[in-house]
């Protein structure tokens, strides 16, 4: 069985102090595009959340180095190489924002989610809207 994709669009202007809406869409692909409703299987998602990441990357080598232990482990996993190169810098990271719990998704459908972040006023100019990380549960 395929494993549900998700993917995320934000429409709104990038600067600082902004109101983002970002939609998140989670489908199940059939496995065959043979299948029949009673062969349709469901499946629940158990809580799905996202967290609002920003950051500012660099180049330079040791630039950020003394702010790598304040990246999260996303970033960290995202980019290990620049991490540990002290090329990436956190500039905030929100508390997890509950997206839906308990939501059933039919194989061949999907959901959209909507959700709404302000980003911090204080972003420097060199902010390019890298800013999302959703994890959800099956």
């Amino acid at each position: 069985s395929h494993r549900p994709i998700c993917t995320i669009e934000c429409q709104n202007p990038v600067y600082p102090g902004a109101r983002l809406f970002s939609w998140i869409r989670i489908a199940w692909d059939c496995a065959s595009t043979h299948s029949t409703s009673k062969d349709l299987q469901s499946l629940t998602l158990l809580r799905c959340s996202a967290v609002f990441l920003g950051w500012v990357r660099t180049s330079s080598k040791d630039a950020f180095k003394d702010d790598a232990l304040e990246v999260s482990p996303y970033l960290k996993s995202r980019f290990r190489k620049q991490t540990a190169d002290g090329q990436i810098k956190q500039l905030f990271c929100s508390i997890p924002v509950l997206v839906c719990s308990h939501s059933v998704i039919w194989q061949g459908d999907s959901k959209v989610y909507c959700v709404e972040f302000v980003l911090p006023p204080d972003l420097p100019p060199s902010f390019k809207s890298e800013l999302f990380g959703v994890h959800f549960a099956v």
